[in-house]
């Protein structure tokens, strides 16, 4: 791995956040969040390029991937045998930029549409969504439940869709496109985020229902990341000007301009983390919060009185890179 490049795309894995994957020029790394140390790291010698985004099948040794050099192929990986599953052509014309692993889909988020597949691949449902190169789509974690939301065709709109039962609910979040949207545990809340980023709103995702709009700042700013604790008391989001925000939701506005204009100031705000990155809250303690850039570092930060913010610890996730080849799950 070439230590002077950002790496590719860095996400949590969606089921429990207590490991990572970063895609990278040569392949994938994992990464354990708490204790941190690399689990796993894959390179591959081969002429298909980087990978462009990966997932991990809940905590099992199967990695789904998509290659450079061919995005409407989704690759299936046995991490533990170092091996190729199996290799699949997805239905679309335009190139996968995101998976999400369900405990009964895999969805491939294109950039004009997204497909649902089941574990044999094959799609057994099909949604239009306007252009999407960001891979903006969200995926309850919840094995009960398979809540699933995208933008919709029209402007500042989120489709939320219960796989299960094929229903669906419309709603208009924002008068600008949308930038990020994420759901929580068992996809009964939304967050949303528009192309400004000065806003973010919560919505109650089986009626459409606003509970919560979220004030990040006064100027734009570009959205990368929002997360909502596992038991639902907190939200966080990061944008890339480097800034961490987190909220305390079903608390009163903390001052009379919030109540004045309508929308509720974060209760905590840590500066200064650089390169793309994406945010969420340890599956114990919603007082802890990790933060992974694109430039290979993991910020662990402790939720303090007051506002107050402290950095538990910073790891440079580069600098002890080995050559392990076994997911130990």
């Amino acid at each position: 791995m070439d230590e002077h490049h950002h790496a590719v795309r860095v996400d949590f894995n969606r089921t429990d956040c207590r490991l990572l994957i970063i895609c990278t020029h040569t392949g994938f790394v994992i990464y354990s969040t708490s204790p941190c140390k690399q689990i796993l790291r894959q390179l591959f010698d081969d002429d298909l390029g980087s990978v462009v985004c990966a997932e991990m099948k809940f905590r099992s040794n199967i990695i789904a991937m998509v290659r450079e050099q061919d995005l409407r192929k989704i690759t299936l990986w046995d991490a533990d045998k170092s091996t190729l599953v199996k290799d699949f052509e997805a239905t679309t014309r335009s190139p996968i930029v995101s998976l999400k692993y369900h405990h009964k889909h895999l969805i491939a988020i294109c950039t004009d549409g997204i497909e649902v597949h089941d574990f044999n691949e094959n799609v057994i449902k099909e949604k239009s969504t306007p252009n999407n190169p960001s891979g903006i789509c969200a995926m309850c974690t919840d094995r009960r439940y398979s809540i699933m939301a995208y933008p919709g065709l029209e402007k500042g709109s989120v489709i939320v869709v219960n796989l299960f039962e094929d229903s669906n609910v419309k709603i208009n979040a924002h008068d600008y496109d949308i930038a990020f949207i994420a759901l929580n545990h068992c996809g009964s809340l939304l967050a949303t985020a528009s192309g400004n980023g000065r806003l973010i709103k919560v919505f109650d995702a089986s009626t459409g229902t606003k509970m919560y709009e979220l004030r990040r700042g006064s100027t734009d700013a570009v959205i990368t990341s929002i997360c909502f604790s596992r038991d639902d008391s907190r939200l966080c989001c990061f944008s890339e000007n480097g800034t961490l925000h987190v909220w305390n939701l079903g608390e009163q506005r903390k001052s009379l301009v919030d109540a004045i204009v309508n929308y509720k100031s974060s209760d905590w705000k840590h500066n200064g983390i650089e390169g793309k990155a994406q945010c969420s809250f340890s599956p114990e303690d919603s007082s802890v919060v990790y933060v992974v850039s694109s430039l290979y570092k993991l910020t662990v930060l402790e939720l303090g009185q007051a506002g107050m913010v402290r950095v538990v610890d910073t790891h440079d996730l580069i600098a002890n890179l080995n050559s392990s080849s076994k997911l130990n799950k």
